[in-house]
């Protein structure tokens, strides 16, 4: 087990003596490989160095490194140990000196008296606090048939279940809703490969909550040794879906700007010979008597270069990404304005459009018009989506504690499959035959800018629910 420590004052002298005393089984002997603090003389620095240790003096040098097993907080500064758990790399622990503590007297080996059974009395005591009350990841204590031992309040909230439905369980009951062991190479058991290997293991792994939320967990499990034998694991998951969420959406941005320069170079170079083409089909169709045999021709070639140019200007706006222009704005009045510019095209499918808008009045800091635009795209996508006779509801809303303003646009059409809904918002993505996939992109861009978010909920059959989420605060000029 690999260990990198920030802090070296007394707090680091103390753990180097406790880890030089407790008796650890060579499968998991600790090793300190790395050690931080900005003075280079603290003692624990010193001590450390003096034994061939690497030493820095700046601690964020240990988020990036792929090789540690934990990196430990002895600086007792709690916005530093923050840091670090926001920080580290995924498959990396971070401990501070009260749960290190307990988490390092969890793997001392212990001969039990007369026999050489599970005893897990003294270091379940331990687990108790080191469980309930220190650590804000889901831990689960399990043996060798995959029975849970012992959990902490976090995943009992996260699945809606008591104590007493998980102790008891099989772990892959719980976490998996399945009758066996993880066995793919996407859920691969921490159980099977510490039995092989006698050797810490960390994947990742996909849970679902209560309420049926795909979460993704980084799973780090360690051995817990009596006698020389392995007579459990214990299982730290970590909620990893918004860290992985933001580093895809960090590449996603990377690509829609390249996808937008290119897009606004195609578009700029087609622009010029589709206005050549429009203006000369028009010029020829007003000398030419409309009941021309080819008047319809030219017809059929104006209206196609319209719907050419329409496509060019989705492309430029998709690559100009403009910066809003800000300024105060009724929320539930840009709704009703949004609705009466699409109503036609809702009339003419016999689709009813409802309008429930929150009863107080949501002023909302934004560019009226690209907020505009987002609804009116996410309007005709919806009525795309819905069979005549079906129904399209606006909805307006207070969330977040009043912090935010909340917009739905649901329709009662199919709804969308699952494995699509990762990449409605990409670029040319589409599902219609002849969509541009550019209404999502641009819209979810829009909403970007004005610090909010877009959500889909829908299941296939059952129709879908766009949401944008805005923030009220104005923001504030920086110097």
């Amino acid at each position: 087990m690999k260990i990198a420590i920030v802090g070296g004052g007394s707090r680091c002298l103390f753990f180097i003596n406790i880890l030089a005393t407790y008796r650890f089984s060579s499968e998991v002997q600790p090793q300190i490989v790395a050690i931080a603090d900005i003075n280079p003389d603290a003692p624990g620095v010193k001590h450390l160095v003096e034994r061939g240790v690497y030493y820095t003096d700046d601690y964020s040098e240990f988020l990036t490194r792929e090789d540690l097993d934990v990196v430990l907080d002895l600086t007792g500064d709690e916005e530093i140990f923050t840091y670090l758990c926001k920080e580290r790399n995924l498959l990396t622990t971070v401990l501070n000196d009260e749960t290190g503590l307990i988490f390092f007297e969890g793997y001392r080996p212990r001969e039990c008296a007369g026999s050489r059974q599970l005893n897990f009395k003294r270091t379940k005591q331990l687990c108790d606090l080191f469980f309930t009350e220190l650590v804000n990841e889901e831990v689960f204590v399990i043996d060798t048939s995959f029975t849970i031992i012992d959990v902490n309040n976090l995943p009992l909230q996260k699945y809606g279940l008591e104590r007493k439905d998980v102790i008891g369980k099989h772990c892959y009951e719980v976490t998996h809703q399945v009758k066996e062991p993880c066995s793919s190479k996407a859920h691969p058991c921490p159980m099977v490969e510490i039995q092989k290997t006698r050797q810490p293991y960390r994947c990742t792994h996909i849970h679902y909550d209560k309420e049926g939320h795909r979460i993704l967990h980084s799973i780090s499990a360690y051995p817990i040794f009596e006698a020389n034998k392995i007579v459990g694991i214990v299982e730290l998951a970590r909620d990893i879906t918004w860290e992985t969420s933001l580093q895809k959406s960090f590449g996603d941005q990377e690509k829609l700007s390249a996808i937008g320069r290119l897009a606004a170079g195609v578009a700029h170079e087609l622009n010029n010979p589709l206005t050549t083409v429009l203006t000369s089909t028009m010029l020829i169709q007003e000398d030419m008597d409309p009941k021309h045999p080819d008047y319809e021709e030219l017809d059929l070639i104006k209206n196609e270069t319209l719907r050419c140019r329409n496509i060019v200007n989705n492309l430029l706006n998709f690559a100009r990404q403009s910066k809003p222009i800000k300024q105060e704005a009724d929320l539930n009045e840009i709704v009703q304005s949004s609705m009466a510019l699409i109503r036609k095209q809702a009339d003419f499918k016999n689709i009813v459009m409802k309008c429930d808008t929150c009863p107080e009045r949501l002023m909302v800091y934004c560019d009226r018009d690209q907020i505009q635009q987002c609804l009116i795209n996410l309007g005709l996508n919806a009525i795309d989506a819905t069979a005549p006779g079906g129904r399209i509801t606006f909805t307006t809303s207070l969330v977040d504690d009043g912090k935010m303003a909340k917009i739905s646009v649901a329709d009662t059409g199919e709804g969308l499959p699952q494995n699509i809904k990762d990449s409605i918002f990409e670029p040319f993505f589409t599902t219609k035959e002849t969509g541009t996939g550019l209404g999502l992109s641009i819209t979810h861009g829009f909403v970007k800018q004005h610090k909010g978010f877009i959500d889909l909920e829908s299941t296939q059959g059952h129709g879908a629910t766009f949401s944008i989420r805005l923030p009220f605060q104005r923001e504030e000029a920086h110097a």
